[in-house]
């Protein structure tokens, strides 16, 4: 794989002294340290990546008072199974 250098000027001293005691931390040079934090950072998606890939999905109609009372009434039969399988359970006791 090609490689490319990367050279940042002007990095304020306390930003510096950040990174070179996480990498101390992390047994790697500052060097090794920022290529990994690099890496990381071209992982994740910026803010504006993101909301153009949600943009592109396609759209969902829903009713969301709908879709929160069908959850709701979901939630109230597992409690209903959970307190007769308590119930069934102490009255054998």
């Amino acid at each position: 794989m090609a490689t490319k250098s990367i050279q940042i000027r002007n990095v304020p001293e306390k930003v510096h002294a950040v990174y070179r005691v996480r990498a101390a931390k992390a047994g790697q040079s500052l060097s090794e340290y920022l290529l990994a934090e690099l890496e990381r950072g071209a992982k994740r998606l910026t803010n504006e990546e993101l909301f153009e890939k949600l943009a592109a999905l396609p759209k969902v109609d829903i009713d969301a008072a709908e879709a929160v009372r069908g959850g709701r009434a979901e939630r109230e039969k597992d409690i209903d199974r959970w307190l007769s399988s308590t119930r069934r359970r102490s009255s054998k006791s």
